[in-house]
């Protein structure tokens, strides 16, 4: 048993309760020390804090119909979504996902730093060309609808980090929809 040789650092005598007919003592072993708990402890509020950047990270804008035709796979190569950072510490943004609107998984090692923004662009290549800015990852698959829909981004454990609706009608400014504002 892969148990057998662990040093016992500490344990607790107790009675044997699984059976009424015996009595015998039972010895309960933690095989760390406090230590190392306190070490998995502070380890795990780290991670943990790594991943809460609810309130620290926004969507300041959105083209989900822009100016001209679509092309003939009906895509609009110059939809993005473009977030910033408004938080006091950088944002790490690897493997956190658009998991509902669009998909993108983003890449190793991409970090958000305080008051930056990124763009997520359908085409990058398109969109920094079209726009003349540097600050764009991409691609994501799938469409900003015109008709509006939920859009959400996810941590790297499936937790929603953001959720927010768009649209067409109400007080949602109707020059977003396909005249080339944002």
């Amino acid at each position: 048993h892969r148990w057998d040789n662990l040093k016992c650092n500490r344990s607790i005598n107790t009675m044997n309760k699984m059976s009424s007919k015996t009595t015998d003592p039972v010895q309960i072993c933690f095989p760390f020390s406090w230590a190392d708990w306190c070490w998995v402890a502070a380890t795990l509020a780290l991670l943990l804090s790594c991943f809460s950047v609810q309130a620290d990270l926004v969507v300041s804008e959105l083209m989900y119909h822009p100016a001209g035709e679509p092309l003939e796979d009906g895509t609009e190569p110059l939809e993005f979504i473009e977030l910033t950072n408004t938080g006091p510490d950088a944002v790490i943004l690897e493997n956190y996902a658009f998991a509902e609107g669009i998909e993108f998984v983003f890449p190793v090692g991409l970090r958000l730093q305080v008051g930056s923004y990124l763009v997520v662009a359908r085409d990058a290549a398109a969109v920094r060309e079209h726009y003349g800015i540097q600050n764009v990852t991409g691609n994501f698959t799938g469409l900003l609808s015109n008709a509006g829909e939920t859009i959400r981004l996810v941590d790297p454990l499936g937790e929603t980090v953001l959720r927010f609706r768009y649209g067409t009608v109400g007080s949602w400014p109707a020059s977003t929809d396909g005249t080339g504002h944002s």
